[in-house]
């Protein structure tokens, strides 16, 4: 008998201890026996349901010169992650993960790298209040590995309005001589002006 029969009968003998222990008997007279099962291993039924299925196509990969203009538009994004930039380099050159996009176009290329990026949380979306931007600021900051959490928080300290739009062009003006910008369109995120 082969290992993978024994397997078989091995797995019956189980099901039907199963059985019995819930209250389930069943006689040997009562299991059918299929002819086809005994001719038949475990093998030989993943290999019918699983090795059958079409296997697709090979993605093509993005142009070089679309991943290039990608990993140069979100490394801004990055600070001094460095390690990120090197994921979304490698995220660039598997397509699969674009296949719900069109690679030849680079606006749903960046669509997709700004879900990563928010993943990485070094981009959000824009908050309503000061404070809860702020927030956000300090949480991009660490995401960045930049060290200007204190910074940021010193330069808000400073500034007294419950604008938004007021307080992130006070906190650019401050932050202008550490060459630092906020940035809001389309997301939220601390870029290098230097």
């Amino acid at each position: 008998m082969s290992f993978l029969k024994q397997i078989n009968k091995t797995a019956r003998q189980v099901a039907k201890f199963g059985l019995s222990k819930i209250g389930i008997t069943l006689s040997d007279v009562e299991v059918p026996e299929d002819p086809d099962l005994e001719e038949r291993d475990l093998f030989d039924f993943f290999s019918d349901t699983f090795d059958t299925r079409k296997k697709g196509q090979p993605l093509p990969a993005i142009p070089q010169n679309l991943q290039q203009n990608a990993l140069a538009w979100a490394t801004p994004f990055c600070g001094e992650n460095h390690e990120l930039c090197q994921k979304i380099a490698d995220f660039l050159k598997q397509p699969e993960n674009f296949a719900r996009r069109d690679i030849q176009n680079p606006d749903s290329i960046q669509a997709e790298l700004i879900e990563l990026l928010k993943l990485h949380q070094v981009v959000q979306t824009m908050p309503d209040t000061p404070a809860d931007t702020l927030a956000a600021l300090q949480k991009i900051a660490v995401a960045q590995k930049r060290k200007c959490c204190n910074l940021l928080r010193q330069a808000s300290a400073q500034i007294d309005t419950d604008d938004n739009q007021t307080w992130l062009d006070e906190m650019n003006s401050r932050l202008q001589r550490f060459d630092l910008k906020i940035t809001s369109a389309p997301l939220l995120s601390i870029h290098t002006t230097a």
